[in-house]
């Protein structure tokens, strides 16, 4: 399910462990976002880190070609890394269903990531290199090589009221991409075994130059940098999960913004529904 096609298989592999269980790789019609950039948002409506866009993959359900590769040196630490085909003109050429094709040649992405991961915590450092070509918002011109770096890590408490503790930075080495810089900090309470919880998380992102005086130029915003901060909850009865969130924005640069002039603070009320139906 998506919103390009009534249909489409995004997931088409052929799987392999070898080296006694050490190595593990996959092959085919896959994701890049299920095996980097490990999710720490428990609400996907304030889930904004600019880097999943500046990697060229669009979100799962969307498949595309690509090989991962993990490399596990103990039970904690391991590396992994994968070169996946960039999918964003998905969009523009409304693929349909099984669109398997390779002729669009937009590049791909290279991403090589070291990780560690115990009982209550996970880290992980990586590096991408996307290859496809791209436009300036403010001055047309092409661009192509977009570098990036991420690091994020999640805590998991034991026997404690404060449940889980996680952040993530991110930094995007191109200054034509829209975002130069992003980094978060969120904490996380499990209110019992049924999965209930309350989540607080604080966050900023900063513009690079030319998308800031685009968006000048656009809508009048007159703030390079924004921060913000997001409470969320998550509410279980029956098959129905209820999550309400709040997000309240210090000088939003371009988020949730029209045409319409600017302004210099925003907050943004929600309600995420889910219905398990098996």
């Amino acid at each position: 399910m998506n919103d390009i096609a009534p249909s489409q298989l995004s997931l088409l592999t052929w799987d392999k462990k070898w080296a006694n269980e050490l190595v593990f790789t996959s092959v085919g019609r896959t994701n890049l976002r299920r095996y980097f950039l490990f999710n720490n948002c428990q609400n996907l409506a304030i889930c904004t880190d600019p880097i999943k866009g500046s990697m060229g993959s669009l979100p799962a359900n969307y498949g595309y070609w690509g090989a991962y590769f993990k490399y596990n040196f103990n039970e904690h630490l391991y590396f992994h890394s994968g070169i996946f085909e960039v999918n964003t003109d998905d969009y523009v050429h409304e693929k349909k269903g099984l669109h398997f094709s390779f002729h669009h040649d937009l590049g791909y992405t290279q991403v090589y990531s070291l990780g560690y991961k115990n009982d209550h915590s996970k880290v992980e450092a990586l590096y991408f290199s996307n290859d496809s070509e791209y436009a300036n918002a403010l001055t047309k011109q092409k661009y192509s090589d977009t570098d990036g770096v991420n690091v994020r890590f999640s805590y998991d408490f034991k026997d404690s009221y404060l449940s889980n503790l996680y952040g993530a930075y991110s930094q995007i080495l191109e200054k034509n991409q829209p975002y130069d810089h992003y980094w978060e900090l969120g904490a996380l309470h499990k209110i019992n075994a049924r999965g209930d919880h309350i989540g607080l998380k604080f966050g900023q992102s900063e513009l690079n130059d030319d998308f800031y005086a685009f968006t000048q130029k656009l809508n009048g915003n007159q703030h390079k940098t924004t921060t913000f901060v997001s409470f969320d909850a998550a509410i279980k009865y029956k098959k129905v999960t209820f999550s309400p969130f709040v997000q309240y924005i210090w000088n939003p640069d371009n988020y949730y913004r029209s045409n319409q002039g600017g302004f210099d603070h925003n907050v943004i009320m929600g309600l995420l529904t889910q219905v398990k139906l098996y």
